[in-house]
């Protein structure tokens, strides 16, 4: 069972990676 923190770094990671990767498709 995943505790809270690591629900919300899981989370704020994959946002990070998701705006970086649309920001590279943007910037192309």
């Amino acid at each position: 069972m995943y505790s809270e923190q690591a629900l919300r770094t899981a989370i704020a990671t994959t946002q990070a990676v998701a705006t970086h990767t649309t920001a590279s498709h943007i910037s192309t």
